[in-house]
């Protein structure tokens, strides 16, 4: 243990990126299906690892993990391949990736030498139903997950799903999934013109720190080899 006394504390808060995930802390983005939230996903870890301003969206740089409970490598370098076309990066991608088939918390050591070896500040996990290893609904299993991720000391995204026309606030399933987060974002679609443009909306949904921000509005842009992303009013 340490005597809180000799803590150095920030006078403000910390972000790794700002004004969307917090230092040292669990941040999830929730939204229903086909809304583009693991593009996003992507997005901002590309920003993090390359150091990649966007608009009022200001990264502290770092190594990033990312844990794919989802689809396949194929898919995740085509995908990250064309987020990097999108922010005039070189074809590249630095993001560390780990295909995952266990639960976060059963596969816990592995990914722990893996943020300790190689020098881990973010870990994004895509997504949160598959990661827990259980059903959602559970508290159990939310608990579990979140203590596992916790063990890892770093900043973390995490990806969640909401069912289609469910009102209230917060993902699918228990309640800690809302209430374990100290941040906690909503994405809806808010206008679509178009096949190839989605606009979305990152509504702020719970801050454990300081008070909800005003919507932030992202722009999602598919052509062939690429997915171009801008900031715009929400």
């Amino acid at each position: 243990g340490v005597m809180l006394g000799d803590v150095e504390i920030s006078e403000k808060l910390e972000y790794r990126l700002m004004p969307i995930l917090l230092e040292q802390a669990p941040n999830l983005v929730y939204g229903e299906g086909g809304l583009g939230k693991s593009y996003l996903a992507a997005c901002l870890a590309v920003m993090v690892q390359e150091a990649v301003v966007m608009g009022e969206m200001l990264p502290e740089p770092g190594p990033v993990l990312y844990l794919d409970y989802e689809t396949s490598q194929q898919t995740a370098a085509r995908r990250f391949r064309m987020v990097h076309r999108g922010l005039d990066l070189e074809l590249n991608p630095h993001v560390h990736y780990r295909f995952c088939h266990l639960s976060l918390a059963h596969d816990i050591e592995e990914i722990q030498r893996a943020v300790i070896a190689r020098g881990i500040q973010l870990v994004v996990v895509d997504s949160a139903g598959p990661a827990c290893g259980g059903d959602p609904e559970a508290a159990a299993a939310a608990i579990q997950f979140f203590t596992a991720l916790r063990s890892l000391r770093v900043t973390s995204l995490i990806i969640a799903h909401k069912a289609k026309n469910t009102a209230g606030v917060g993902p699918f399933g228990s309640v800690f999934w809302l209430n374990y987060p100290r941040n906690v974002y909503e994405l809806k679609k808010a206008q679509e013109t178009g096949e190839n443009i989605i606009h979305l909306a990152l509504i702020h949904r719970k801050a454990n720190e300081g008070m909800l921000l005003p919507p932030t509005g992202v722009r999602l842009t598919f052509l062939a080899d690429t997915v171009e992303f801008s900031m715009e009013s929400a």
